[in-house]
């Protein structure tokens, strides 16, 4: 019998709950014997490796109860918190309603509905949208409809930008770490330093790019453009006819105090590619935003319907999320409240700053904020 002090745990008849909490303490070992060893010992290098019970909001909790302030939410994939109760609300409705699924040869309601949220809050004639499982399938999709759209070859991306490991989007990565051992990749593909307009137009004039694809704030390192880069990279597209991506994957969707970073800048970009906190911080969604001229150009025929696919990329609950993630983030004021809580961390984090020398620098947008460390100053005896 369980008091009032006792939750009551979900159970499933299947017993899938219960095992996962009977084994919690598992979690790490199963971790090393089944998925990547590797990366569980850098978190135990790290300190990482705990076992977490729940999480809830901006927290997760181990078996003892201690909270931890979770500062990481996987760059953004839970920008409204763990478990958050609006989003879960909407999942369970959308399965007790037994809508149709909407993938592959069906559509849900949801998926349009969506959709029609998204381009209202981008620049007018964002209107035609692919849905996608990650950031780096969205990524991949404005790749290979940029060079449907113009017909030209070669993608263009900054150094040290990050827009995912599946092969297409990883041969724009800005980092060769990431790429070691994975070559050949994706002929084409070039980069130019970020903040850099001269490299970027000397790429450009051969006419031959199909498409700039850059992130506005690069999030490997909180980098933030020079003043007037992107909106004169944008211009630099359009005098020689390539397109101009804005990978939003990780700033989108109020992380940098507006719904989109690209309003920083007034940028009115020919493609924006959206990801992780689409999820609500349940489930995997992302999309690829583009002009209806574009998105007919690449599979707009009756032949072409059906050549470029993703299976469970519009599936009901995916679009429940992110239909759910937009609606409270704007009943809540979430998009406000990131731009306050910069003025609140970054005034602090100043005052800390003067007092560690270790603090090299501090910058970012909203809360997509990075703190760039130094080894201390020492004092030479003597």
């Amino acid at each position: 019998m369980t008091t009032a002090s006792e939750p009551t745990l979900p159970v499933d008849a299947l017993g899938v709950v219960g095992d996962a909490l009977a084994r919690a303490d598992e979690t790490m070992d199963l971790a090393s014997r089944h998925l990547d060893p590797s990366l569980v010992d850098v978190l135990h290098i790290l300190g990482f490796d705990t076992s977490y019970r729940s999480a809830q909001g901006s927290y997760l909790h181990d078996a003892d109860g201690r909270a931890y302030l979770d500062f990481h939410t996987g760059e953004g994939f839970a920008s409204l918190g763990h478990n958050h109760p609006g989003v879960r609300e909407v999942l369970h409705a959308t399965l007790d309603a037994g809508l149709v699924d909407g993938v592959q040869l069906h559509y849900s309601p949801l998926a349009g509905m969506l959709a029609q949220e998204l381009s209202q809050r981008l620049p007018a004639g964002l209107d035609a949208v692919f849905f996608a499982s990650t950031g780096a399938e969205a990524v991949d999709s404005a790749m290979k409809f940029a060079r449907a759209a113009t017909g030209r070859p070669r993608l263009i991306s900054c150094d040290s930008s990050f827009h995912g490991v599946t092969l297409g989007p990883l041969s724009l990565v800005g980092d060769e770490f990431f790429k070691e051992g994975f070559g050949p990749l994706l002929p084409g593909c070039a980069r130019v330093p970020f903040g850099d307009l001269d490299r970027l137009e000397a790429e450009l004039r051969a006419g031959d790019v199909a498409a700039f694809i850059v992130e506005p704030i690069q999030g490997r390192e909180v980098t933030l453009p020079p003043a007037g880069y992107l909106h004169a990279a944008q211009e630099l597209c359009r005098r020689h006819g390539t397109l101009f991506v804005a990978d939003e994957v990780q700033t989108g969707l109020g992380r940098t105090g507006r719904w989109f970073a690209l309003e920083h800048w007034g940028l009115e970009p020919d493609f924006v590619l959206v990801g992780k906190a689409l999820s609500g911080g349940y489930m995997p969604v992302a999309a690829m935003v583009t002009r209806r001229e574009i998105y007919q150009k690449a599979v707009g025929t009756l032949e072409r319907c059906y050549v470029h696919q993703s299976t469970f990329g519009r599936n009901r609950l995916s679009m429940a999320a992110g239909l759910a993630t937009l609606r409270i983030l704007e009943r809540d004021g979430l998009v406000a409240h990131a731009a306050h809580m910069n003025t609140v961390l970054t005034d602090g984090l100043a005052e800390l700053q003067g007092r560690y020398d270790m603090i090299k620098e501090i910058r970012g947008s909203g809360l997509m904020i990075g703190i760039e460390l130094q080894p201390r100053a020492r004092a030479w005896p003597g």
